[in-house]
């Protein structure tokens, strides 16, 4: 029996089959991707993940020898029905939370807050709740370092965005996984 599932403003030209639905026999993105995305051993519910969610899982799972439960996660699939924005994965290891993954390539606080504040918008275009979804955010800046102006100002991303708060921040760079203690707004 089928589940029915309705769908909140769906983009009428929305394809039938996300590529990284389980319908995808394969990696659109060529087979090393597919290699790397097996190697990381984690269920993806049939999904195939894109170039950068592989690398940015491969960094995290790189963390182990320094942080043992960094890598303690389960991913959440794609919504293949509705292709309603999901977090991508629910940190195990850190109380269940939702995690939204995002990359940057550049470590400054504008790319930063725009990676976040696409995310959130994205929800809002759909009519979601940015309160259930999108409010924990694991940014990886990859080698750069994370300086002491920018962890600054990170710290307050809440009190800069009042209209776009976010509950938690990580910011992952070189072997650190470092979670941002961000300002409350008065």
């Amino acid at each position: 029996m089928a589940v029915e599932r309705e769908c909140h403003n769906l983009e009428p030209d929305s394809p039938p089959v996300s590529k990284h639905s389980a319908a995808a026999r394969s990696s659109p993105w060529g087979i090393e991707w597919e290699s790397r995305q097996i190697a990381l051993d984690l269920n993806t519910g049939g999904d195939w993940l894109e170039p950068d969610e592989i690398d940015q899982l491969e960094h995290l799972q790189s963390l182990k020898p320094h942080v043992p439960l960094a890598m303690k996660i389960e991913w959440i699939p794609r919504d293949a029905i509705c292709y309603t924005p999901t977090d991508d994965f629910v940190w195990i290891s850190n109380c269940c939370i939702h995690i939204e993954m995002k990359r940057v390539h550049r470590a400054e606080y504008k790319p930063i807050r725009n990676a976040i504040k696409q995310a959130r918008d994205r929800l809002r275009k759909w009519d979601l709740s940015v309160q259930e979804r999108k409010k924990n955010f694991l940014i990886d800046i990859g080698q750069k370092e994370l300086r002491a102006k920018l962890r600054k100002d990170l710290e307050e991303y809440n009190i800069r965005n009042p209209d776009n708060q976010i509950s938690r921040l990580w910011i992952l760079w070189r072997n650190t996984l470092e979670e941002i203690t961000l300002k409350k707004v008065m």
